[in-house]
């Protein structure tokens, strides 16, 4: 299952991608989540809206170019730089 973020005109959608095509996890008939971030959030609901979305098949076709980052507010990120060439003094 691949989940991914879809741009939907503007607003966003979590969804899955399956058979050249996307469908969005909904909730009586609207997106159910705003990215993949937020569907994990909820636990085994939002994985269950994922299964449902990708029993009902591809929906929907998408470019690309309508693909966004998977969480859209991710929070801290810290990273740690350890390639690097350490300096004697």
């Amino acid at each position: 299952m691949r989940l991914v973020t879809l741009d939907r005109d503007g607003t966003t959608a979590a969804a899955v991608i399956s058979d050249g095509g996307a469908a969005v996890a909904n909730d009586g008939g609207s997106p159910a989540y705003p990215d993949v971030g937020a569907l994990l959030a909820a636990g085994e609901e939002g994985m269950e809206k994922a299964r449902e979305a990708l029993s009902r098949g591809a929906a929907e076709e998408y470019e690309e170019s309508a693909l966004r980052r998977p969480v859209l507010n991710p929070g801290a990120v810290v990273c740690v730089g350890l390639n690097y060439k350490r300096l004697r003094q």
